[in-house]
């Protein structure tokens, strides 16, 4: 699939863009957004005994996006029943973390945000734990204990 080299010049263009453009894209969202801000930052969080369940599961997606033949395309080219694994309700704490350290809200945004954008299971309480622990960490260079799988390429 990594392979474009065509005659044509124009197709071999176009079919570069195409896979840029759907590469981690749609409801790949939810996952690149805490792959960037906690996997890859090795966050406290993911240690965190309140979040547990929704690392385990964030766990259990990275295992089924590296499996499959396409990561990338995860989204695209899975069948029906494995879109289960992006579903934000599965980590909504996790990933409203990683939005709000995405967007660099403040308190007072993200308290807004908690109260009016519906993610079933986010909790502002829990959300600001998870900030603060988050943030004192990294000022201060400490990472997650936990071992998490990694997905090349991403």
């Amino acid at each position: 699939m990594n392979n474009f080299d065509n005659p044509d010049s124009q197709i071999s263009s176009l079919c570069h863009y195409l896979s840029y453009t759907i590469s981690w894209s749609g409801d790949m969202r939810v996952f690149t957004v805490m792959n960037k801000w906690l996997l890859k930052a090795k966050s406290p969080v993911l240690s965190g005994s309140r979040v547990k369940l929704e690392v385990d599961n964030l766990d259990e997606t990275i295992k089924a996006i590296a499996s499959h033949t396409y990561p990338q395309y995860f989204s695209h080219l899975c069948s029906a029943s494995e879109l289960f694994h992006l579903d934000v309700s599965r980590f909504p704490n996790l990933f409203y973390v990683a939005l709000v350290l995405e967007k660099g809200w403040d308190d007072a945004v993200t308290e807004y945000y908690c109260k009016h954008i519906n993610i079933a299971g986010v909790t502002y309480k829990t959300v600001c734990e998870l900030l603060k622990v988050h943030r004192k960490a990294m000022a201060n260079n400490r990472v997650s204990t936990r071992c998490m799988p990694t997905i090349p390429g991403i």
